[in-house]
């Protein structure tokens, strides 16, 4: 049995983009398809089109056991999956003819209004508290919860403050440069939910109307932690892993996180004490945090993501991969999300063949997920070493240089 699956239920993931800002805009692509990477026999992915089939037996030859599809779409840009099954009778009908005392639903958890009322159409269970996570995805309320649990947050200023002005920040924060976070963004600079500012001239342009403000920290890394409480009340910690930003903005994982005992020691015991608050406030289902760390190794919490990580796909994919391959050695991985500058199709088979050509080592290769993202120009790279850390990105770097090849990849890692 996948070990995500700590209960007897079957799983129906409906897998929308990661923030509401997206619906409608550039940024929002099919994601939908990445859900294959949790998702085991007996479980149903919903998803906006079919999966391409040659990816589909690029997973199975893995030795992945394969789930139930169900197609919503098409794909619309300003309309997210929840919302097209909510307009799509077959695939309602078909999902309401289950038995729901055998099924939970399973969202990535951008919990829009859309979600709860597909819930509620059909009946069957979410294995989310859509109150809480609803309001705790909210960064500032977020910091609420890390200051109740006593945990390190960096001090902020809020654009709903009465007294909020250019004048508060520096009397507050000290001096510039500052980071105005969108209250329900993510990604950062590059999808528009983060403005770096120094000057009143410059907080007056940025669009948003909703955000905290934090001084600009000099960071030595990030971490995220990523766990999971069930409906009856276990909590599992599921991974810890190095986040990868650029300019701000996420962009990749490594796995797994090298730290001394006395700084673990000190992260466990702050995630004990967070864990103990949200349980208390009702949380429920999939979780992460990522956590800053300074150039004087202080640890700051930030926003609390009440969904599934994106990069928990990924790790679990990666995890169960090497239970399939019966691999009892310590392995490393690099992931990045990757962009071409031209599409490449929803046709499967020339990065196929480049991981083919690259996956021909014992010691070393190269996973791809997310599949529905393909027609977008993208592509979900993971490069697994049993070597080192340092391996796994030289193998990330060469693997994206041969892909740039069909797409034109721009790459930096």
């Amino acid at each position: 049995m996948h070990n995500e699956n700590r209960n007897s239920k079957k799983r129906i993931f409906i897998d929308s983009q990661s923030a509401s800002l997206f619906i409608g805009q550039p940024q929002e692509q099919a994601y939908d398809g990445r859900a294959l990477a949790l998702a085991r026999e007996g479980d149903i992915i919903v998803t906006t089109s079919p999966i391409d089939q040659e990816y589909i037996s690029y997973w199975k030859n893995l030795g992945f056991s394969l789930p139930t599809f169900m197609v919503a779409g098409p794909y619309q840009n300003d309309k997210c999956l929840s919302t097209l099954i909510l307009n799509h009778e077959g695939v309602q009908r078909e999902l309401q003819s289950l038995n729901k005392e055998d099924y939970e639903l399973h969202f990535f958890g951008t919990v829009m209004g859309s979600e709860d009322r597909v819930a509620e159409a059909l009946g069957i269970a979410p294995y989310v508290n859509f109150v809480f996570a609803d309001t705790y995805r909210n960064k500032e309320k977020a910091k609420h919860l890390f200051m109740e649990a006593g945990i390190p947050t960096l001090p902020y200023i809020s654009s709903s403050d009465a007294d909020f002005s250019f004048e508060k920040i520096v009397e507050v924060l000290g001096k510039g440069p500052y980071l105005a976070k969108d209250h329900l963004g993510s990604g950062g600079k590059n999808l528009g939910t983060i403005f770096e500012f120094s000057t009143e001239e410059e907080l007056n342009k940025i669009p948003t109307k909703n955000f905290i403000v934090e001084a600009k920290i000099k960071l030595y890394g990030e971490i995220a932690l990523d766990w999971e409480i069930t409906a009856y009340g276990k909590v599992h910690l599921n991974t810890k892993r190095e986040q990868i930003s650029i300019n701000d903005s996420f962009c990749g994982t490594r796995f797994p996180v090298d730290m001394e005992d006395w700084f673990a020691d000190k992260l466990n015991e702050e995630y004990e004490r967070f864990i103990a608050v949200i349980i208390k406030k009702g949380g429920l289902g999939h979780m992460s945090c990522d956590i800053l760390i300074d150039s004087d190794m202080n640890t700051w919490w930030s926003d609390l993501n009440p969904r599934k990580a994106a990069s928990h796909y990924v790790c679990q994919a990666v995890k169960d991969l090497m239970r399939i391959r019966d691999v009892k050695t310590p392995f490393f991985f690099h992931h990045q999300h990757a962009h071409t500058t031209r599409h490449i199709g929803t046709d499967f088979s020339k990065i196929s063949q480049v991981i083919t050509e690259l996956d021909s080592s014992s010691s070393r290769f190269v996973l791809v997920t997310n599949p529905n993202l393909f027609e977008h120009g993208t592509v979900d790279i993971t490069a697994i070493s049993f070597e080192s850390s340092v391996d796994a990105t030289n193998l990330l770097n060469k693997t994206f240089k041969q892909v740039g090849r069909i797409g034109s990849l721009n790459y930096e890692l």
